[in-house]
């Protein structure tokens, strides 16, 4: 193959939620459309699992409403309907990364909702210098004290609390090959859209960060069904990050570890379900 060509329009809302209460519900919502072309090439041979010679278009469109809200002082509540439809390149084959790493939530070229999140987080602020935390995605205004302790449970992403990558963290907004995202590096927990049950505890200081949380992982390989058997089958996460100057600018280093269960049959989520 000579090259794989492709464009892409990439369009995310901003979030809409106004100058709020801070006891007021929370609202944001994103919706990004991505199209791509891939021009004909020459194949000496084809094969099932390979990348159609023949030009193609992909598209993928993924819309998610965020929906916050805090209950009482130290607790917040999450919820994210998300509708997706796509179509992919050779239904996803005969690629080493996917050429849009959006992909993976779409479900054929009818579009299709579901819950992707529904967790609660309850902070403990144990003292230190207070930070004002302005109202975003999943993040309502609140404020936390640098020293704390937080528990985060429920319906999430393992990404909302462990591998924050600013810069390649995000296909609607930052690098959109998979290869360039987190998943093309960490096997984490998730079924075939990215997502999944579980629990999480942090400590949180202006020296350092600690993570640790045990989560639920597919019956099978890149399947949407999770086994809800959370001391069967399961993958633990720590992480833990010491944030230092480098050249006067923040940096952060740190160190994570993964523990599946001995018949964990987790993998990254390769196709759409």
């Amino acid at each position: 193959m000579r090259g794989l060509a492709c464009i892409a329009i990439l369009c995310a809302s901003p979030a809409f939620a106004a100058d709020v209460p801070e006891s007021a519900p929370d609202v944001h919502g994103q919706a990004t459309y991505i199209r791509q072309y891939k021009p004909s090439f020459p194949a000496a041979y084809s094969g099932p699992h390979s990348l159609d010679p023949n030009s193609a278009w992909s598209c993928t469109l993924t819309g998610t409403l965020f929906f916050g809200a805090r209950l009482g002082d130290a607790t917040e509540m999450y919820f994210n309907p998300e509708f997706v439809q796509g179509l992919a390149f050779s239904q996803l084959l005969g690629t080493g990364g996917f050429t849009n790493g959006e992909i993976q939530r779409t479900t054929g070229q009818q579009l299709r909702g579901y819950r992707a999140r529904l967790f609660a987080r309850h902070t403990w602020n144990l003292g230190g210098e207070i930070e004002e935390k302005e109202s975003d995605l999943n993040q309502v205004r609140t404020r936390y004290a640098a020293e704390r302790f937080v528990l985060t449970a429920g319906n999430l992403s393992v990404l909302d609390v462990f591998d924050v990558l600013e810069y390649s963290h995000d296909p609607r907004t930052q690098f959109m090959n998979w290869s360039s995202l987190t998943y093309g590096a960490w096997d984490f927990p998730a079924d075939a859209r990215g997502y999944t049950w579980g629990i999480a505890a942090e400590y949180i200081t202006p020296r350092f960060q600690a993570r640790a949380g045990r989560f639920l992982v597919p019956v099978e390989s890149n399947g949407l069904r999770l086994e809800h058997s959370i001391v069967r089958r399961y993958g633990d996460v720590a992480e833990f990050e010491l944030p230092y100057k480098l050249a006067s600018k923040p940096a952060v280093s740190g160190a994570m570890a993964m523990s599946p269960s001995s018949n964990c049959r987790t993998s990254l989520p390769a196709s759409p379900p």
